[in-house]
């Protein structure tokens, strides 16, 4: 839901972090070729898995889907110099781009599965920057499909480094 901002404000989408500390904030900038809005997660995060999460609804994470999960980013330093570049193909690098994760689990439980940090798909150069597409496919297991709650939300950005990111999709393939 609101997966480019359109609305004009945040809403659906929240940092990853506890009680909201140490995981900067989200602010809404000028969007992808200049429309509309993105969305911006600017301030000091203290860990790379502090991103900006979505709670997804689970009822169509069925077993054996397969969905294709898209959006735009831009990446920049904590004081807003663009001229950065990040590693667009290894999600665990130091300097790794923005990639998504997906969570599954239930509430109160300590076990979950989860996909991860996941690999850019997209084998475009990276801009500096410009506007660069995320790309990934994700293949729901039986495993995940027997929780009952999932969180998407964005990984792999060190502390130091934020990033804008607009037009967010999760499509059926």
């Amino acid at each position: 839901s609101n997966g480019d901002g359109e609305t004009g404000d945040h809403r659906y989408w929240y940092i990853r972090g506890e009680g909201g500390t140490g995981g900067g904030t989200i602010q809404m900038g000028l969007g992808y070729h200049n429309v509309g809005y993105a969305f911006q997660h600017i301030g000091h995060r203290s860990d790379r898995w502090r991103g900006m999460l979505q709670k997804l609804n689970t009822d169509c994470l069925v077993t054996d889907s397969v969905w294709k999960i898209t959006a735009v980013f831009r990446y920049f330093d904590e004081h807003g110099v663009y001229e950065v570049e990040c590693d667009k193909y290894d999600p665990k690098a130091k300097h790794s781009c923005p990639v998504f994760q997906v969570d599954f689990f239930t509430m109160g439980d300590i076990e979950f599965v989860t996909s991860g940090p996941m690999m850019n798909e997209n084998r475009h150069d990276f801009k500096v920057g410009g506007w660069n597409r995320l790309e990934h496919t994700l293949e729901v297991t039986a495993e995940m499909a027997s929780y009952e709650t999932a969180w998407i939300y964005i990984n792999s950005v060190e502390p130091g480094f934020n990033y804008e990111i607009d037009d967010v999709k999760m499509i059926p393939m």
